[in-house]
């Protein structure tokens, strides 16, 4: 199921279609996760112009998170390791066979590399040169040995990723959470709420919402 619209005030608050079955259902009050950008800018046609200036100042991340397998090595001795040398084009690397030692097929090691880069129209760099790049500085900080067989399995890509907290945060995203409500639409969670969330304080976002929208109806929220 996919939410379609988001801009309707009368009775059609809100519609979200299922493709597969051909059908459009509405409803009066939906709960919203999808991220602020570039999802609701999508959903909302002719925004006001004080919500479209909101969306536009809203800041955030790009992450990508690139995989590789290392032949003969496990991995097992630390879980990340933190590069702050601007010389590396990573952040951090992870080691998933610290935590799960089947995380890898046997004779082979796992290796994660975490890159981010600011909101932009264009990334800076390909995956291909990512990966290249990010080879030769696993050989340079020693974590793969200039003999040793390394394959790219693969790079997940998080857009948006981390929230900025940018001067007008907080007023930019009241502003569009208030227009949202307006409609019958309740945000919860990282995204939605466009704060930087753990698990944690994702649980309880929900769970406020659910709170919010239980009151005075006789239900009752598990603590």
């Amino acid at each position: 199921m996919a939410l379609r619209r988001a801009d309707r005030p009368d009775r059609a608050r809100a519609a979200a279609a299922h493709p597969r079955e051909r059908r459009e259902d509405r409803y009066g009050r939906l709960i919203y996760t999808l991220p602020l950008l570039p999802a609701l800018a999508r959903l909302v046609r002719q925004p006001p112009p004080e919500l479209a200036r909101a969306l536009e100042r809203l800041a955030y991340n790009r992450h990508y998170c690139l995989l590789f397998g290392v032949k003969g090595r496990e991995y097992r001795e630390r879980m990340r390791v933190y590069l702050p040398e601007d010389r590396f084009l990573a952040h951090r690397l992870g080691f998933p066979q610290a935590v799960q030692p089947d995380a890898a097929p046997a004779g082979w090691g796992s290796i994660y590399a975490e890159i981010t880069e600011a909101r932009a129209p264009e990334r800076r760099m390909s995956v291909q040169q990512m990966t290249e790049r990010t080879i030769a500085d696993l050989r340079a900080v020693g974590v793969v040995d200039a003999g040793d067989a390394i394959e790219p399995k693969g790079c997940l890509t998080l857009d948006p990723a981390y929230p900025i907290y940018t001067l007008t945060h907080a007023d930019d995203v009241a502003l569009i959470h208030g227009y949202l409500e307006q409609h019958g639409i309740y945000p919860a969670g990282r995204f939605a709420d466009w704060r930087y969330f753990n698990i944690d304080h994702t649980i309880l976002s929900a769970k406020a919402v659910v709170e919010k929208l239980s009151a005075g109806r006789g239900l009752e929220v598990a603590a």
